[in-house]
């Protein structure tokens, strides 16, 4: 896969991160309390905004460079997808976002197990039990890290 269509994949689930994320973050408080601080969905909306507005330049600029390339077998949609499984940072951003989805789903643990599963042995290529254990090590472990010593409240899904 070249580098022109990496760059167009990236910059296309760029803007559809960007752009859920900023449709999550409007469901936050907006505006002012009553003592004059900003309320907890101020700083989100404007840093998706920023993320949202430079993802599109960044798509934009990608279908400039991609339409304006030499090579014509770089204008098809079969070409520009063709070999997409090969690529690992498109592969990884894809089951990232997979993650959030799921994280709300079936909730924090089981959807960590899920993503390291998935990463250590179809990306970096682990045996299963290896991948198995290290997602399951690294969740519980987490899980207590965040939920009971920093207090974070995670996601517990349908089936928490």
């Amino acid at each position: 896969m070249s580098l022109k269509r990496s760059e167009l994949l990236i910059s296309l689930v760029l803007v559809i991160i960007s752009i859920t994320g900023l449709i999550y973050s409007l469901s936050l408080p907006q505006g002012v309390n009553n003592n004059g601080v900003l309320r907890s969905g101020v700083f989100p909306v404007v840093v998706t905004s920023v993320l949202t507005f430079c993802s599109i330049i960044y798509f934009v600029q990608s279908i400039r460079e991609l339409l304006n390339s030499e090579d014509e077998s770089l204008k098809t949609v079969h070409q520009l997808f063709l070999g997409l499984y090969k690529n690992k940072v498109f592969l990884m951003m894809l089951t990232i976002f997979g993650y959030f989805i799921l994280a709300t789903v079936i909730g924090f643990i089981l959807s960590t197990i899920i993503l390291f599963s998935i990463t250590l042995f179809f990306i970096f290529k682990h045996k299963l039990i290896v991948s198995l254990s290290v997602a399951l090590l690294f969740s519980f472990t987490s899980h207590y890290v965040f939920q009971t010593i920093l207090g974070v409240k995670l996601p517990s899904g349908f089936f928490m």
